[in-house]
């Protein structure tokens, strides 16, 4: 008789096994700017004057805030700082009570990074008829400075950035077969700009727009990774010898979103047990 009823046994089983080795998501981004390899280089277009060309920065700011979300248990944490100046002394981290870490995002002084880790939805998912749940990570980081340019010459500004983001889905797409979008997500965006006012009224602007992320909208089971790199690069021009002023700005930000893989109720798993038990009876009367 047990012979019977061990293809049911053994389905079983193996529901319990799936579900209890389920590999679960993970997405995370990183977005920085290298303040140390700022330069200003200057070429002075009339050495016969006798005046060098001087570039200053006239004013600082820096801000920063990370937030973080745990959705089962329910908790956020959250950060943030400002200063006026583009010293690197403040780090902000918001970790909530139950990630131990995994589910966080940190925003300092010069860059920003947001980890997300799924983890199991508890008891209050039915098996596949559920909306997915997420743990959620985000930061940015955001710079500014003013300065003037005085005597007829050029100034080149130059910074670099690299921006990160990878995410994976882990079983969470097979586990949420009627739900046909992956949320499982990580992005990662540097944005710079520069603009100055030349002598004559006119403004001069130069724009970089940097970002790398998995849609969150596409089914897909496939792991995402990307990377880029980069200098910004800027070039005020005075040939009139007047002061003339302008502004440099960054915003570096970054979102991790992982899925939690669902835990059936005990009663969905009683409704599987009983329909495979009318199911093996219905067998043995055939038998």
């Amino acid at each position: 008789m047990l012979l019977k009823f061990a293809p049911l046994l053994g389905a079983a089983v193996f529901l319990s096994a799936g579900q209890a080795h389920a590999t679960l998501s993970s997405a995370s981004a990183q977005a920085s700017i290298d303040w140390s390899g700022l330069k200003v280089q200057l070429i002075d277009l009339d050495t016969s004057d006798g005046i060098t060309p001087t570039f200053t920065w006239t004013s600082q700011n820096t801000g920063a805030n990370a937030n973080a979300s745990n959705a089962n248990p329910a908790a956020n944490a959250s950060a943030g700082n400002s200063t006026s100046s583009w010293g690197s002394g403040f780090s902000n981290s918001a970790v909530t009570p139950y990630s131990s870490g995994a589910y966080s995002a940190s925003a300092t002084a010069t860059n920003a990074s947001a980890t997300a880790q799924g983890n199991y939805a508890g008891t209050s998912c039915p098996l596949y008829y559920c909306y997915p749940q997420t743990n959620t990570a985000s930061s940015n980081n955001n710079r500014s400075g003013s300065f003037t340019l005085s005597g007829k010459g050029i100034a080149i500004v130059s910074l670099p950035w690299s921006i990160q983001a990878s995410a994976n889905p882990g079983s969470t797409t097979t586990a949420y077969p009627y739900y046909y979008f992956n949320l499982t997500s990580a992005s990662a965006n540097a944005n710079i700009s520069a603009t100055y006012t030349t002598s004559g009224g006119t403004t001069v602007t130069a724009n970089s727009n940097n970002s790398v992320g998995n849609p969150y909208y596409y089914y897909s089971s496939m792991p995402y990774s990307d990377s880029k790199s980069g200098t910004f690069s800027f070039a005020i021009y005075n040939d009139s010898g007047a002061t003339l002023t302008g502004s440099l700005s960054s915003n570096l930000s970054t979102s991790a979103t992982a899925v939690l893989s669902p835990v059936p109720e005990a009663q969905t798993w009683s409704l599987m047990l009983a329909g495979l038990g009318l199911l093996g009876l219905r067998l043995r009367r055939r038998g």
